[in-house]
């Protein structure tokens, strides 16, 4: 197992959405508290142990901090947040 320094350092939940960041999917952890994770270091869903450090399995609170961070939702439509902000 290899935990990179970019992972470690990306597992703050409200940090700004990155290109690949969706509603399922993360790049580095997005959990409060990932030791708590039950998927923590699982082959092909950690992003600690992934080599392209993605997320495949993001916290239940993720949908909503997404939207809050204004995130676009699977219809296309841009979350209220999101319009509220000039986007």
């Amino acid at each position: 197992m290899v935990l990179t320094g970019c992972v470690m350092a990306m597992n703050d939940q409200r940090r700004p959405l990155g290109p690949v960041d969706t509603l399922s999917r993360t790049l580095g952890c997005r959990h409060s508290n990932p030791d708590t994770c039950r998927n923590n270091a699982t082959p092909n869903r950690c992003a600690f142990v992934r080599d392209d450090e993605i997320c495949l399995m993001p916290p239940l609170s993720w949908k909503r901090i997404y939207r809050e961070l204004g995130g676009v939702e699977p219809t296309g439509l841009v979350s209220k947040q999101a319009v509220g902000k000039g986007r």
